[in-house]
């Protein structure tokens, strides 16, 4: 009797351990499919953006009202900002972060500068003037979703303008999608 005893519950312990198994992959399953329900990529590659630690995440994002009349010195996403008006030299970042954008500018008639920056991807231009004195910086947080030339998403790219003083007075942050 000793023997069927310990057979059976040697059994129970096996049995035990495979619901706990088939409990682990289904709370798995669940979760990946309510990530990919809420709008998070599992694929999304990393890559280290310079000066920001891995675990660090993307910063609190301000809001217009906020930023309009700061200091770009102060601005809290100048680390993910790019100068791209005037005779602009990007770093490597840079030229990762508007990869997925054709940027243009044109002289217009009153001396201000008309910059296109068009996503091929999502059929998107803005056009944003400024004056000679002034400079345009592309935002990108997250350059972990832009390779080989394609963005993954506008969510987190964004532009600032700069005046002559240092002081924002253009923001658009994340750049809407209609």
């Amino acid at each position: 009797m000793d023997k069927n005893e310990s057979a059976s519950q040697k059994s129970g312990i096996r049995t035990k351990g495979m619901h706990n198994v088939v409990l682990a992959v289904c709370l798995l399953a669940v979760g990946i499919i309510v990530g990919l329900g809420s709008g998070y990529v599992i694929w999304h590659r990393s890559v280290p953006t310079p000066g920001v630690s891995p675990t660090s995440g993307i910063p609190n994002i301000p809001v217009s009202s906020n930023v309009i009349g700061m200091q770009f010195s102060n601005f809290n996403l100048k680390s993910y900002s790019y100068l791209i008006s005037g005779n602009a030299t990007l770093s490597e970042a840079g030229k990762l972060a508007t990869g997925d954008v054709n940027i243009t500018g044109r002289q217009l008639a009153n001396g201000s500068i008309m910059y296109s920056m068009s996503f091929s991807k999502f059929s998107k231009v803005y056009n944003v003037t400024i004056s000679p004195s002034e400079k345009l910086y592309y935002i990108d947080t997250n350059l972990a979703d832009d390779s080989s030339g394609a963005d993954f998403s506008l969510s987190e790219d964004g532009y600032a303008v700069v005046n002559s003083t240092g002081y924002i007075i253009n923001y658009e942050y994340p750049l809407p999608f209609t």
